[in-house]
């Protein structure tokens, strides 16, 4: 199985990849993968992860845990709970388009298609009542006696939405990976240059201007609310400051609520909310 799935990743062409199966390499719900008796979750984590992340899987689904979590953007964590290291946890924001910070994968770089999400959602039809929540590399997580809920994936382009919706019809977790071919650097760099980004007029109708200044290389990228890309630009040198106008009309940019984000080669991003009348 293993040889095949070796063979299998070798020959995936396909921009996004989800590898879902039943028993998860972390969970602390109905099931806790840390315990001495859960052998094969710590068998997944030696043999099976790394290969995931060797092949730059973006989403790693399973069940089993009847419970919901949802893992930071990770890469490298294969061993026990107490070999985490905060390098192994590639992004800890939310990683939410509504808070401005979506995750992203460079598709080149350093860092070229590192970072995986690991998803339990093994309470469609099961629950559990008081779950530990107690797995190190989990950010968001429901469980309870009635706790039940399902995942839903929006893929358009570059950017793939994950949604957690409950029982209750609630939107209860949310997360964004926005891909890249703009390369993202291994690790923070302090700066001590002031970086400038500045969009107006906003709300903006025929034009958008941004004003930039940043130390390092920079791209720009242009989201609607679903995540679909609608603009990026990338530059391979550091810019003095400038201010770049855009017409939203050539672009094809219709009237809506658009995210503008800015990232550098440090992985230091900030987004905008923009609004085009």
């Amino acid at each position: 199985m293993r040889k095949w799935l070796i063979q299998d990743l070798q020959q995936n062409t396909k921009r996004w990849t989800i590898i879902y199966f039943h028993q998860p390499p972390n969970t602390a719900g109905s099931h806790v993968s840390s315990s001495p008796v859960e052998i094969q979750g710590k068998a997944i984590r030696v043999f099976w992860t790394p290969l995931f992340e060797q092949f730059g899987v973006d989403v790693v689904l399973c069940g089993h845990s009847h419970v919901y979590e949802r893992s930071f953007l990770m890469n490298g964590f294969y061993g026990d709970w107490s070999s985490l290291t905060p390098a192994m946890i590639m992004d800890s924001t939310v990683g939410s388009l509504a808070s401005g910070k979506p995750y992203r994968k460079a598709l080149n770089g350093p860092n070229a298609k590192k970072g995986t999400i690991y998803m339990v959602n093994g309470n469609s039809g099961s629950s559990e009542t008081n779950p530990p929540f107690t797995c190190p590399i989990m950010l968001a997580h429901d469980g309870c006696d009635e706790c039940v809920g399902s995942t839903i994936f929006d893929i358009h382009g570059d950017t793939l939405t994950s949604r957690y919706l409950t029982g209750d019809q609630v939107i209860y977790d949310e997360y964004s990976i926005i891909k890249t071919d703009f390369p993202l650097a291994v690790s923070k760099i302090e700066d001590t240059n002031p970086v400038v980004f500045q969009v107006f007029p906003n709300p903006a109708t025929a034009t958008l201007s941004i004003n930039i200044k940043d130390s390092k290389p920079f791209s720009l990228m242009m989201t609607d609310v679903l995540g679909r890309k609608v603009w990026e630009q990338a530059t391979e040198t550091a810019a003095t400051e400038s201010t770049l106008t855009l017409n939203l009309k050539d672009l094809g940019i219709k009237k809506g609520e658009y995210l503008l984000s800015k990232c550098n080669g440090a992985n230091e991003c900030k987004t905008e909310k923009v609004l085009v009348k």
